[in-house]
């Protein structure tokens, strides 16, 4: 009777432990909650252009702070097969100002970048192709204050590289250290290059952060809440050509930079008998990350799969694992909150047979924390989802946006978003745009339950950018 009674305390015991931890939201089992709120959200305000009439839009790069402050960059196609660099920047609560030209009139710029910091700090980084020979420069201004101009001496980058769009990436802390990564050619191989910004505005010489010639592609920095940065890239087993894919099998490192430091030797993180490209990364306030990419055979070919590893604050990066079962999965992002808690956005394909995927990818999520990893997924878009992106904030919660087509195959879309909480609610699908043919949505979500959402939109043969902010959950 005694051991009945014990074996029963243990069992009760054990089902309230799993309650109250995936009531905390920490569980790995637990999964998103569709809100259904007594109070409806507004209607979604009419877009409105963002970049001039008159010209046509290439790209465009979307940043900014907890606070409502926010830098648009965008590339547009200039006179004599060129292309130049705008930019228009707004302060919380205010509209955005008068364009402003960053690059020359007889020159390329590429590669932009821009980074926000809390106190309104604006960085812009891009490089400009001027006769053959490759710039990096850098402009920044404090909130309120003008931009300075910099041409930074840089490592010979090949064009091939930069055309890709990711040779490169800009991250801000809270104290406004900047960071610029970028992939150079350093005694004959491709290397990663780091350089610092101090929060007084000057930058530090580049440190040369890998060695050898292995193949390396796709830096990407994150800073967490105490001032470490992360930086991971892609590493192959050789140097490969630039205009030609990597070789599999393919690695993820990282390297590690403590506050007012250098970075430390890398290390790999993904698993030597799996290949691993498209790092991205997620960091918090207290110290914890997120490291996740994509594992294949071959770049969006069949058989991607999610990979994750997680560094808990002051640690190394831990064990890594597969979080999605054999199919097609890819373009994994992620957001962590302040206590841990972790959001996984990915598209997937269903299988359709055996050996065949249907091609109509949507966009999954799922939620979980750092130290009990993720649990099962849920459908964020129910119909075939085009270029995801996700905006998240200090808090961890998300909002994912993505073009949804017309299942008549018109190459009409509209441009749709949702809400996620690290608190496991869902939020309902938001219409952001009437039908167009839209491209490249981008978010910036805020603490007070709103965003800002942007993308291009082709009308009269010339493809402008359209914004909209709209309020994202009750």
């Amino acid at each position: 009777m005694r051991k009945r009674l014990r074996v029963l305390a243990t069992v009760v015991l054990v089902v309230a432990v799993v309650a109250a931890v995936q009531s905390n939201g920490g569980g790995s089992s637990a999964r998103f909650r569709p809100v259904t709120a007594a109070r409806s959200l507004p209607p979604v305000p009419k877009p409105y252009f963002v970049s001039p009439a008159k010209q046509d839009v290439e790209s465009f790069e979307l940043a900014g702070n907890a606070r409502g402050d926010a830098v648009l960059l965008w590339t547009e196609y200039a006179r004599f097969g060129h292309t130049r660099l705008w930019m228009r920047a707004k302060r919380a609560g205010g509209s955005f100002g008068r364009p402003r030209a960053l690059s020359g009139v007889h020159m390329d710029g590429v590669e932009p970048h821009a980074a926000v910091g809390d106190d309104g700090t604006e960085v812009v980084t891009w490089r400009e192709l001027d006769r053959g020979k490759t710039s990096q420069k850098v402009a920044s201004r404090r909130a309120g204050g003008s931009f300075a101009i910099k041409t930074l001496s840089s490592s010979r980058t090949p064009a091939s590289t930069i055309y890709l769009g990711d040779a490169s990436q800009l991250a801000i802390s809270r104290d406004g250290t900047a960071l610029l990564v970028s992939v150079g050619f350093v005694g004959g191989a491709s290397q990663v290059v780091a350089r610092a910004r101090s929060a007084n505005g000057r930058w530090s010489r580049p440190q040369v952060v890998t060695t050898g010639r292995r193949g390396v592609r796709y830096p990407t920095v994150a800073f967490d809440g105490t001032g470490t940065a992360i930086l991971a890239w892609e590493r192959g087993k050789r140097e490969f050509p630039d205009n030609a894919a990597p070789p599999v099998k393919q690695e993820i490192r990282v390297a590690v930079r403590p506050p007012g430091g250098r970075f430390g030797k890398p290390r790999r993180v993904s698993n030597p008998q799996q290949d691993a490209r498209d790092a991205a990364l997620a960091a918090n306030a207290r110290g914890d990350a997120a490291l996740l990419w994509n594992s294949t055979h071959g770049r969006n070919l069949p058989g991607s799969r999610v990979g994750m590893a997680v560094r808990r604050a002051g640690e190394r990066f831990g064990v890594p694992h597969l979080l999605t079962p054999p199919g097609e999965a890819w373009l994994t992002q992620g957001a962590l909150g302040p206590e841990g808690s972790l959001v996984v956005v990915w598209s997937e394909d269903r299988k359709k047979g055996k050996r065949f995927w249907c091609g109509c990818p949507r966009l999954v999520a799922a939620r979980g924390s750092v130290d009990s990893g993720v649990g099962p997924s849920n459908v964020l878009s129910s119909r075939a989802a085009e270029w995801p992106s996700l905006a998240s904030d200090a808090a961890g919660d998300v909002f994912a946006t993505w073009l949804l087509y017309s299942t008549r195959g018109s190459g009409i879309n509209r441009v749709q978003g949702r809400f996620a909480s690290a608190d496991g609610s869902l939020g309902p699908v938001i219409q952001l745009s009437p039908p167009h043919d839209h491209a490249d949505p981008k978010a910036l979500l805020y603490p007070d339950r709103t965003a800002f959402a942007a993308w291009t939109r082709l009308r009269h043969g010339r493809s402008r950018i359209e914004a909209a902010h709209v309020r994202v959950r009750p």
